[in-house]
């Protein structure tokens, strides 16, 4: 982006800024210094809205809801719902990791195991190579899935 100087009489610097902001030929900049907890409060409103922008291009929504009176509690829900999305399907891919984890034992109970465990019997579901299976410890039982 190139930098411009313009310099406009004082009577058309309003007109004349919106004119060539409407056709996209400048970006305006304030020289007024802004203290930083302004410019942080407005870059996180203009992150936030370019988000809610985002999804409601996405989605297809009633002419009822564009006409929202207030923007910053839809934009607000809109992001809280987006992020339990996020949330959800990262749950899901955990689970879905989890039961590919566990999918070669087979179909088993967790609480059985629990129950065995309370009676004294212990389970313990490991991976050994095949040529260690004659080291087992002596009363251990190997059963051998696959």
């Amino acid at each position: 982006m190139k930098k411009i100087h313009v310099i406009i009489q004082k009577k058309d610097e309003l007109s004349a800024m919106e004119e060539l902001r409407r056709f996209g030929a400048v970006h305006v900049d304030h020289q007024d210094e802004l203290k930083n907890r302004e410019i942080f409060e407005l870059r996180e409103d203009i992150t936030i809205y370019n988000r809610v922008l985002h999804i409601l291009k996405s989605t297809k929504g009633s002419s009822a809801q564009k006409q929202s009176e207030n923007l910053e509690a839809r934009a607000s829900l809109i992001l809280d719902r987006l992020a339990k999305s996020d949330e959800l399907k990262e749950t899901m891919a955990a689970r879905a990791n989890l039961i590919k984890q566990w999918d070669s034992w087979g179909d088993f109970d967790p609480a059985d195991i629990e129950y065995l465990k309370e009676k004294g019997v212990y389970i313990y579901l490991c991976e050994i190579p095949h040529n260690d299976k004659n080291q087992i410890v002596n009363g251990a039982v190997l059963h051998v899935i696959s």
